[in-house]
């Protein structure tokens, strides 16, 4: 089977409370208008370790699937752009 082109990937991760119970989430958007939802939690973390866990996940996902090209990581900020990083990942 093969994956539809992946468009984009969106992450968040938070906790009540830091440390506390966590969660993370994962949203990845593929060219033909698809989804896929990834997601976890843990009973006691921070939200740094929840922001990441979002972030490898949908990078492994990314990897998993085959496809060779080139991801961009910017953080969005409150600004009309986001702020790219300079660096880039290849998987």
């Amino acid at each position: 089977m093969t994956i539809p082109q992946i468009k984009s990937l969106y992450t968040d991760g938070a906790c009540s409370g830091n440390p506390g119970p966590g969660g993370w989430g994962a949203v990845v958007c593929f060219a033909d208008g698809n989804c896929h939802e990834l997601g976890g939690a843990q009973s006691q973390s921070t939200n740094n370790r929840m922001e990441m866990q979002a972030a490898i996940a949908a990078l492994e996902f990314f990897a998993n699937s085959g496809q060779t090209e080139t991801v961009t990581l910017y953080q969005k900020t409150g600004s009309k752009a986001p702020s790219f990083r300079t660096d880039l990942i290849r998987v």
